[in-house]
């Protein structure tokens, strides 16, 4: 019965990927951002393809991991240069500064615009007073 399981988690898994390759949050109560910019807090496993993922170590991640708080989402991203595929604990900010300056100091890759439905570089930020993300290394 738990192969079964696990087999019918992998499938869902691969059907969501399909329709949100690129990444997709969600939150304890079922619900998706709907603007502002995600940040990981906590990363998790990382995968090299859809056909890596263990899911009951996703599982276990964020069971130990994802924190029952407003704000905070379960999360999974493609990083559109490499393929890899990471789960994480993330949190949506407002504005792009503080997401901005929350990433860099995680040390993260990119964050993503749910809005604009694109990852954003860390290290391609430019602000308009000519700030960069690495401006905002504490």
């Amino acid at each position: 019965m738990r192969n079964q399981t696990i087999e019918v988690t992998r499938v869902l898994a691969n059907t969501l990927y399909q329709f949100c390759r690129n990444g997709l949050s969600i939150n304890i109560n079922g619900e998706f951002p709907t603007s502002g910019y995600m940040v990981s807090f906590y990363g998790g496993p990382v995968f090299n393809s859809i056909a890596d993922v263990d899911v009951s170590q996703v599982k276990k991640f964020l069971d130990d991991n994802l924190p029952y708080n407003e704000g905070y989402y379960a999360g999974v991203w493609t990083d559109e240069k490499t393929g890899k595929i990471y789960f994480d604990v993330s949190y949506c900010y407002d504005n792009l500064q503080d997401a901005v300056r929350r990433a860099v100091n995680a040390d993260q890759i990119a964050i993503w615009d749910v809005e604009g439905n694109k990852e954003i570089r860390t290290n391609q930020v430019v602000f308009p007073d000519g700030s960069t993300a690495r401006d905002y290394k504490v």
